[in-house]
C-alpha cells in the first residue's frame, strides 16, 4: 500500500490521485493525469478535450448544479477509469469545457474504492481490502 502525498498546490492541501482515462472496454492509452478527490462532488468531471481524445461515447444530457447558482445543462460521457490496480468500467462523467487539465473525482467514483484519507499526515492510500483495525 503506497502512500500518495496530498497536493500542496491547494489551500488547504488536498488529496489527489493519478489515473488514466479510456473509452469503455479500451486499453488506457491516455497519459497518466492527476485527479482531485472531491467528496463534495456528486459526479466526476473530466475536461471535454480529454474525453474527445479517447473517443468516449456521449450518453445523455442532464442538468447539474454545483458552483453555479442555477442548474446547467451538461453532457454525460461514458469512460473506464484506470486507478492503480483498479479498473472502473462504464463510469458516467460530466464533460467539462475547460482549459484546466484537472479531473474532479466525485463520490460516484470515490464510493467504488476503499480510500484512507489521512489528513493529519497529508497522505492518501488506496486499499485493496478494508483494514481489520485502524
Amino acid at each position: 500500500m503506497d502512500s500518495i502525498a496530498y497536493s500542496t498546490a491547494y489551500r488547504p492541501p488536498a488529496p489527489i490521485i493519478q489515473l488514466r482515462v479510456s473509452a469503455p472496454f479500451e486499453a488506457a492509452s491516455e497519459p497518466v493525469t492527476v485527479a482531485l478527490i472531491d467528496t463534495g462532488a456528486d459526479l466526476t468531471l473530466i475536461p471535454l478535450d480529454m474525453l474527445l481524445k479517447v473517443g468516449a461515447p456521449e450518453m445523455r444530457q442532464a442538468l447539474a448544479r454545483g458552483v453555479w447558482d442555477e442548474p446547467r445543462p451538461v453532457t454525460l460521457y461514458q469512460v473506464d477509469l484506470h486507478i492503480a490496480d483498479h479498473k472502473l468500467v462504464g463510469v458516467e462523467v460530466i464533460g467539462l469545457d475547460t482549459d484546466e487539465p484537472e479531473i474532479i473525482l466525485g463520490r460516484d467514483v470515490v464510493n467504488r474504492l476503499i480510500l484512507l484519507l489521512d489528513g493529519p499526515q497529508l497522505q492518501l492510500n488506496i486499499l485493496n481490502r478494508r483494514p481489520a483495525k485502524l
